[in-house]
C-alpha cells in the first residue's frame, strides 16, 4: 500500500534532540505515513537512536550516508520517498499532533501543489510563541490562492511547513542545493510561482526550535552571507526570466535589501573585518542586479544604510547604524543626517534632496511643537541638530569637480548636512549654499533615485 505521506528527517549531530522529533512523528494521527531518516555521518549517538526507531516501527526506515551537508540529506531522502506526499522536517525541531492530518485534508479537498502552515518557535524549556516570520503571512486560513495574488507569502520561504504533492515535487525536478547554507530558499520561493495554487493554514503546523549554533542563528562569518546572497540570487533570477513574475520580482528583491541583507547587516557590529568586506561585495553585487527604484523607495534609514554600502563606507554605516541604536524611532534616522542617503550629485547635500519629499510630508501632517528638536522643514534653508548629526563624506576628501565638505577636507562647504550647517559659508547675495542636484542645479527640491 502506497503510503499517504513520506516525511523526511536529515539527521546530523543532534542526539539531544533528536528522540523528541521523532516522537512528534510516531505521534502523529495519519495512519499511513513513512518516515526516512536520512544519518548524514553523525559522530554522536543520533545514529543509535534513529536505528532504534527503525527497528521498533515499521513506518521508520534509516538510510546512512558519509557527511554531505543538509542539502544533500533531504535530497537523499526524497529519493527514497515512496508516499504520494512529502515533508520534510529538521531533526531538531517538532510536529505537533494532528498537523499532517489536517495538511493533508486540506490539499486534498483543495486541489493545490501543497499546502502551508504557521510556525511557533520552540524555547528553552518548552515556552513556544508566534514565529515574526510567519505571523502576517499565515494569519488566515485559505485555500486555493497563489503568492501573485496574495505577496504576503513571499516571507514563506522554509521548506519544514509544507505538505507538497510527490508529483508536483517530481515534475519539477526539485532538489535542494548542496553544501551551502540557506538551501530553503532557491526551492520554497519558486515552488511558490510554480504552483497552479496553494493553501495556507493559521493552525500552528511546525515548532522551530531554538538553537545558539543552528544554521539560521549564525550570522557573522562571511560564508553565511556568502550563501545567502546566492540563494536569494537564484530566486531573483528566476523571477526575471518570465515577464509575468516581473511585479513579483520587484516585490521580492525590496523583501531581500530590506530583510535577508538586513539580517546580515545587523551582524556587522559584530564581525571583523574579513566579514565586513565579504558582507559589502555581496551586498553590492545583489544591489547591482535591483531596479533602483527598490532601493530609491526604502525607508530614509535603511536608503541611508544601502547608500553607505553602495560606496563601501563601512565606519560611517557602523556609526550610523549605533546612532540608530541608540536613538530608535522614526525620525532618529533623519536627525542623524538629513539625508545620508544621498541622491544628487553632492553626496553629503544630496542628504536634503533626498529627505526633502518626506520632510515636506512630515511638515504637512506633524505639527511643529511635535518634531525632532531643532528641525524644520527641508528646503525651507533650515537644519537638523548638529549635535545629533553624522557627517556622510567624513573622512573622504570631495570628488575632483564636486563640491565638498568643510568638515572632512576642508574645502569650501556646500552640502548642508547637518555636523556642515554651522559652518557652511554664504553666497554673495547672502543666501546660504545648497545641494548640488547636477551640473548647473541649486535646487534642493528633486530627488534622483539611485
Amino acid at each position: 500500500m502506497t503510503p499517504r505521506l513520506t516525511v523526511v528527517v536529515p539527521i546530523y549531530n543532534v542526539e539531544n534532540y533528536l528522540g523528541a522529533c521523532l516522537e512528534s512523528l510516531a505521534a502523529q494521527t495519519v495512519p499511513d505515513i513513512e518516515v526516512v531518516m536520512v544519518d548524514d555521518g553523525s559522530t554522536d549517538g543520533s545514529g543509535a537512536i534513529a536505528r532504534e526507531f527503525a527497528a521498533d516501527d515499521a513506518r521508520f526506515r534509516l538510510v546512512e550516508q558519509a557527511n554531505a551537508g543538509l542539502g544533500a540529506a533531504r535530497n537523499a531522502g526524497a529519493r527514497h520517498a515512496t508516499g504520494t506526499h512529502l515533508a520534510f522536517v529538521d531533526s531538531d525541531d517538532v510536529i505537533p499532533e494532528g498537523a499532517y492530518a489536517l495538511m493533508l485534508d486540506t490539499v486534498e479537498a483543495s486541489g493545490s501543489d501543497f499546502v502551508t502552515g504557521n510556525v511557533f518557535r520552540l524555547r528553552e524549556g518548552g515556552a513556544t510563541e508566534q514565529s515574526p516570520m510567519f505571523r502576517k503571512a499565515m494569519a488566515t486560513t485559505r485555500t486555493a490562492t497563489h503568492v501573485t495574488r496574495d505577496w504576503d507569502l513571499l516571507a514563506d520561504r522554509i521548506a519544514c511547513n509544507k505538505v507538497f504533492r510527490r508529483a508536483f515535487w517530481e515534475e519539477h525536478a526539485f532538489a535542494f542545493p548542496e553544501g551551502v547554507l540557506f538551501e530553503d530558499i532557491p526551492v520554497v520561493l519558486p515552488a511558490h510561482f510554480l504552483a497552479r495554487s496553494v493553501d495556507v493554514l493559521s493552525d500552528t503546523v511546525y515548532l522551530w526550535r531554538d538553537r545558539d549554533g543552528s544554521i539560521s542563528n549564525r550570522r557573522a562569518i562571511p560564508r553565511a552571507v556568502h550563501d545567502r546572497t546566492a540563494s536569494v540570487s537564484h530566486v531573483s533570477r528566476f523571477l526575471g526570466e518570465r515577464e509575468e513574475w516581473r511585479e513579483g520580482k520587484r516585490r521580492y528583491d525590496a523583501s531581500v535589501v530590506s530583510g535577508d541583507l538586513w539580517m546580515f547587516m545587523e551582524a556587522l557590529p559584530d564581525g571583523d573585518s574579513a566579514y565586513h568586506e565579504a558582507f559589502l561585495d555581496h551586498a553590492n553585487s545583489f544591489a547591482d542586479t535591483v531596479d533602483p527604484a527598490v532601493l530609491a523607495e526604502l525607508p530614509l534609514g535603511l536608503r541611508v544604510r544601502w547608500r553607505l554600502i553602495r560606496e563601501r563606507r563601512t565606519a560611517e554605516l557602523l556609526a550610523f547604524m549605533a546612532h540608530e541604536k541608540a536613538n530608535p524611532g522614526p525620525s532618529a534616522s533623519a536627525a542623524a543626517c538629513a539625508g545620508a542617503a544621498p541622491t544628487s550629485r553632492c553626496s553629503t547635500g544630496g542628504c536634503r534632496a533626498a529627505s526633502s519629499g518626506s520632510a515636506r510630508r512630515t511638515s504637512r501632517s506633524t505639527p511643529a511643537s511635535r518634531r525632532p528638536p531643532g528641525t524644520r522643514t527641508a528646503g525651507s534653508g533650515s537644519r537638523a541638530s548638529p549635535t545629533s548629526a553624522i557627517c556622510p563624506r567624513a573622512g573622504s576628501p570631495p570628488a575632483p569637480g564636486s563640491p565638498g565638505c568643510a568638515r572632512a577636507s576642508g574645502a569650501r562647504c556646500r552640502c548642508g548636512c547637518a555636523p556642515c550647517a554651522p559652518a557652511r559659508p554664504r553666497s554673495p547675495r547672502g543666501r546660504a549654499c545648497t545641494a548640488t542636484t547636477g551640473p548647473g542645479s541649486r535646487s534642493s527640491s528633486t530627488r534622483r533615485s539611485w
